[in-house]
């Protein structure tokens, strides 16, 4: 044993506490799992106290970040679990000479978004369009409907924001726009663009598609050509009128 003490590649063994340090927590995309907590400060007067604060809790470890309303008076701590408690961020403020109250079920500032979601074909897409969504930290309902094309979500602001759920939504192969006017919404409930493009489809086929009907009035019920072969008329051998007319006028058709 003093061999190894004195012989010791990384030097002789020194007597001391170890430092264990706690493992923090990560979700199942990687990132780091992260608790907020809200606490009420008095004796704040400007900018200065807030930033005294905001510097100081950054160098407590755990403490991942925080945001401070001075007019609100409250400031939302964003933790890890693992390494701190709500208490001790309390303790932690009070010790810069603050007046600090916990508050025990915080609200979360809520955000709602509605956004128009291009490319979804059947109810599938809009399984797995909420399945990536959900998974977004701060998500707190999500509903969309292929139909409507249409995306309805609701969020902790603090947690997360209208720009990772329309990416979050893009990267998966989908269009994405904010409804910024009602006229949008009302717009893509109609589906005008649709309703155009089969319009057009109807008329196209109706013009080339009554004549069709006619040739084959006049051809084959007036002169009988499908039972009389000798009433047909003959452009050129094996290729008769009747036929050369249907062929031009059901091509476009198809």
């Amino acid at each position: 044993m003093q061999f190894l003490r004195k012989n010791c590649v990384l030097g002789p063994l020194k007597k001391g506490k170890i430092r264990r340090r706690k493992m923090t927590d990560f979700d199942d995309t990687g990132n780091l799992k992260m608790d907020r907590c809200t606490i009420l400060i008095q004796g704040m007067t400007c900018g200065s106290c807030v930033a005294n604060i905001q510097n100081g809790m950054k160098k407590v470890d755990g403490v991942h970040d925080i945001i401070i309303s001075l007019l609100a008076g409250k400031a939302d701590v964003f933790y890890d679990a693992a390494q701190i408690l709500p208490s001790q961020i309390a303790s932690r403020i009070e010790e810069m000479g603050f007046d600090a109250q916990l508050i025990d079920n915080p609200q979360p500032d809520v955000g709602r978004l509605e956004v128009l979601i291009s490319g979804m074909t059947c109810a599938s897409c809009e399984a797995k369009l909420e399945a990536q969504v959900r998974k977004i930290p701060g998500i707190l309902t999500c509903n969309v409907s292929h139909l409507l094309a249409k995306g309805s979500f609701t969020y902790d602001r603090f947690s997360c924001g209208p720009r990772k759920i329309i990416s979050a939504i893009e990267i998966m192969g989908f269009g994405c726009s904010l409804i910024s006017r009602p006229d949008d919404r009302f717009r893509n409930l109609n589906n005008f663009e649709e309703i155009r493009r089969w319009r057009n489809s109807f008329f196209v086929s109706l013009i080339f598609g009554l004549p069709v009907m006619l040739i084959m009035i006049y051809f084959h019920w007036f002169k009988h050509t499908t039972t009389n072969p000798a009433n047909q008329i003959l452009i050129v051998a094996g290729v008769s009128l009747d036929n050369f007319l249907l062929l031009i006028l059901a091509t476009p058709v198809q």
